[in-house]
């Protein structure tokens, strides 16, 4: 190759390195006369500190746990320690003349304190054994609902609820039960006896509602309905004023029969059949209002409400006495 054309190869090659240099930018310095940074290179500085950050506030996080945590279960086991005390917001007295505090009796207030106490722990974050409160009270009967179980910060634990009231005493194969207006049974605690005054009544057809090992079913109505129909007409006789004479209800002609009759029982054993139950009118017997106005008058003229006889039949057109168990009845001169 001749010398001459081995320099314009080299010139080609030198204009060419010109050009290339001349499209790359060099780096431009600030006002301040800094270069930037590399590309990248803060991206990193950030993250590097971010997880410096966060293994700092794990590490503050455990320290403080770790102090505070003796402290802590010192105060759980003295809170698990005190004894909880169980309030219980009792049923008032309505419309009495001087104030009363409540109609339960104290020997039923300790027995349903205990039933809640012994279902209650002393742990004030088991909410579990609050609620097997709530269900042993409604098991006693002696609620339709409990409506309230709190544990407060003393170690106090308020119980409020929705009571059922006594409404008779139920007499079946010679063992008593109190029951309340819906005929549901109510727990007796051991050592109470019945409450006075309430009227009995005998012979329902069914047995007691019980579970498969023959235990009473506190709170669940007494099955058949022949005890609620007894409760309702008991609840329209208390309005009378001989209402006194009253001793109860016997449901042995009831249910036993087709034509099944309540009997008012008075206080001196005599019967008074009074017919079908309220609501369930059957032909040929007079209206509720007028057999409850035949008691009034019988009250009235003979100052008794059996008319001194052992059995009425207050149902039909006319009164009926009946003399004897096989004797036809005939009608009352009043």
């Amino acid at each position: 190759m001749s010398e001459t054309k081995t320099r314009k190869i080299r010139h080609r090659k030198h204009e060419k390195a010109q050009r290339t240099e001349a499209r790359t930018p060099e780096p431009q310095a600030d006002e301040s006369g800094t270069e930037p940074a590399e590309p990248g290179r803060f991206s990193l500085l950030l993250a590097k500190a971010s997880r410096i950050t966060t293994a700092l506030i794990l590490l503050a996080m455990l320290v403080a746990f770790v102090v505070a945590r003796g402290p802590l279960e010192r105060r759980v086991a003295q809170l698990r320690a005190r004894p909880i005390a169980v309030a219980v917001s009792w049923p008032g007295v309505p419309e009495t003349p001087e104030p009363l505090d409540t109609w339960l009796p104290a020997i039923i207030q300790r027995d349903l304190v205990g039933v809640a106490a012994a279902s209650i722990t002393p742990d004030p974050f088991d909410r579990e054994s609050l609620e097997r409160a709530r269900a042993a009270l409604e098991a006693t009967g002696w609620f339709t609902k409990v409506t309230r179980v709190q544990r407060l910060a003393n170690g106090r634990v308020e119980i409020e609820g929705e009571w059922r009231t006594p409404a008779a005493v139920v007499v079946k194969d010679n063992r008593q039960y109190l029951v309340g207006r819906d005929g549901a049974v109510m727990r007796l605690a051991a050592g109470a006896s019945m409450p006075r005054g309430l009227f009995e009544i005998t012979s329902p057809y069914a047995q007691p509602p019980t579970d498969e090992r023959g235990n009473p079913l506190y709170g669940v109505p007494w099955t058949g309905g022949d005890v609620q129909a007894a409760i309702e007409l008991l609840d329209a006789l208390a309005d009378l004023k001989a209402s006194r004479q009253v001793a109860g209800i016997d449901l042995s002609e009831y249910l036993s029969r087709r034509d099944g009759k309540l009997a008012i029982v008075t206080d001196t054993g005599s019967r008074v059949i009074w017919g079908s139950p309220i609501g369930e009118l059957a032909p040929g017997e007079t209206p509720v209002a007028e057999r409850l106005s035949r008691l009034e008058q019988l009250y009235r003229d003979f100052g008794r409400i059996d008319a001194g006889e052992r059995r009425l039949e207050l149902y039909m057109p006319r009164i009926l006495v009946d003399k004897s168990a096989g004797g036809n009845p005939h009608a009352l001169e009043q």
